[in-house]
């Protein structure tokens, strides 16, 4: 038989952890581009571009690419929705209503692009296991959710 109450209060906890998870990416994401337009700003300054070599401004200038900046900004707006989202959710799961669906999907779709970005990127095997986790952790409270929904009273 199902525990609707264990699914409850693990929906509840995984939501938590998502949220936590999303306000430090969102932080993360703010500190990203305040960086990214600072060394854009100061690129072109000797006193900055003596302190590094050709191989390392090369390295910044890739990073600084608006490609880059509106790919941190739309993961910005990601985490964001996401987050807001997850409060409603926990909400909704107080009041015993339908939960929305949208912070999953948004969660393994950024996970995934995520993903397939730190392929084609350098590539980073700790990156990759920390996307894994995320977008399991937003599968499986997936789950919960659409066991709650389909719960019969």
């Amino acid at each position: 038989m199902i525990s609707y109450e264990k699914a409850r209060q693990s929906f509840r906890t995984l939501t938590i952890v998502s949220i936590v998870i999303n306000i430090f990416l969102i932080i993360l994401g703010v500190l990203s581009i305040l960086s990214l337009f600072t060394i854009k700003a100061v690129i072109d300054n000797e006193d900055f571009v003596s302190q590094y070599s050709t191989q390392d401004l090369e390295l910044l200038q890739q990073s600084t690419t608006n490609v880059a900046i509106v790919w941190i900004g739309l993961a910005l707006v990601a985490s964001i929705t996401i987050l807001i989202f997850s409060f409603i959710n926990l909400s909704r799961l107080k009041n015993k209503l339908t939960l929305y669906y949208i912070p999953f999907y948004i969660g393994i779709a950024l996970c995934l692009i995520n993903t397939i970005y730190n392929f084609l990127s350098s590539f980073s095997l700790w990156s990759f296991v920390i996307q894994v986790l995320i977008a399991t952790l937003y599968a499986y409270t997936y789950t919960r959710a659409k066991l709650l929904n389909n719960q019969k009273d």
